[in-house]
């Protein structure tokens, strides 16, 4: 089971992760917890992983100083665009049930609207600062890092179970369609 945390979270997550197989920790309200957790125990793992690689970070203020004044349109689209999704995420949790969130959080369409937004605001600054291209390359090389973590998890003869935010998700299953050394199954026929 991979999960989305830094390396610097591993030991504590190493002990968290023991005290519950030992019935000895109440699991916080988290997906890492709830799902990573119960997913490494019903699998009867001795641990599980942490993936992410967060030295690279969206790096995205030069892209949000530069686009009220070069790309105001596309700073339009990009607010309603997250007020949309906010809007959406909460009407989610207030009426669906956890099994219906997941299901609605992996599906193509999410995922083509969750990259989506790195194409519109890619063009911004384009033939000068490229400030858009360069925010939108630095999501996708932290992506690109983490996806190497899963590569090396997931070996030859091994399963692995990757937990992670949409965001990344998005990308992640992206990378594995075009890996042909792997095999990927739909989460959705799990739930």
């Amino acid at each position: 089971v991979l999960l989305e945390c830094s390396r610097e979270a591993q030991e504590r997550l190493d002990g968290e992760y023991q005290d519950f197989i030992a019935d000895d920790f109440e699991l916080p309200v988290d997906e890492t917890y709830q799902l990573g957790f119960r997913i490494g125990r019903a699998a009867q793992l001795k641990g599980v992983q942490c993936f992410d690689e967060q030295e690279i970070q969206w790096n995205a203020a030069e892209l949000m100083q530069v686009m009220p004044a070069e790309a105001p349109e596309i700073q339009a689209e990009f607010e309603a665009f997250i007020a949309a999704v906010a809007s959406e995420l909460e009407q989610m949790h207030s009426e669906l049930s956890l099994k219906a969130i997941l299901a609605a959080l992996n599906t193509e369409a999410l995922d083509a609207k969750n990259q989506y937004i790195y194409v519109l605001l890619n063009e911004v600054g384009a033939g000068q600062s490229f400030a858009g291209a360069d925010a939108t390359a630095s999501w996708w090389h932290r992506n690109f890092r983490m996806y190497a973590n899963i590569q090396k998890a997931a070996g030859p003869g091994s399963r692995v179970f990757v937990i992670g935010g949409q965001g990344h998700t998005a990308i992640l299953k992206r990378l594995l369609q075009l890996d042909t050394k792997r095999e990927s199954v739909d989460v959705n026929d799990y739930f």
